[in-house]
Parts: structure tokens; sequence; C-alpha cells
């Protein structure tokens, strides 16, 4: 619960900081894997996997990457 707090408050930042956001998802196996997950699926066509959720963070950028965290924690409210 500490850590999806803690990346609440990085994301509700005036200017919220992308690595530090990366760091704090890397510490939720639920998220990280979904963003992973979405990174590498045939959408983006990447030549490589990308196995970093720092790479997959700067990849995806900002927006996508709060999207997806709100939708974990939505998620996680009503199972």
């Amino acid at each position: 619960m500490y850590r999806r707090n803690a990346i609440i408050e990085q994301i509700r930042e005036v200017s919220p900081d992308l690595p530090k956001i990366a760091q704090l998802i890397g510490k939720d196996a639920g998220i990280s894997a979904n963003i992973l997950r979405t990174v590498n699926s045939p959408a983006f066509n990447l030549p490589n996997k990308i196995g970093s959720i720092n790479q997959a963070v700067m990849l995806l950028g900002l927006d996508p990457v709060v999207g997806y965290c709100r939708r974990h924690f939505c998620r996680a409210v009503y199972q």
C-alpha cells in the first residue's frame, strides 16, 4: 500500500519525475508486469524485448504510465 501511495503522490506532482516514478513502479510487481506486457506487445513492434521498467516507462511517456497506474489501482479496489 505504501508503494501505491508513493506512486500516486509522485504522479500528482506539478512536475512529475519520470525516473522516480519508474523506480517506484519497479517495486510493484503488478504494475511492472502490466507495463512490460504492454510495451513488448506487437503494437509497439520493437526489434528487441524491453526488460527494464525504466526503459519501458521512458518509452511510453508520462501520460500512458499514469493511465496504467490509475487503472491498476482501480482494479485493485474492486477485486
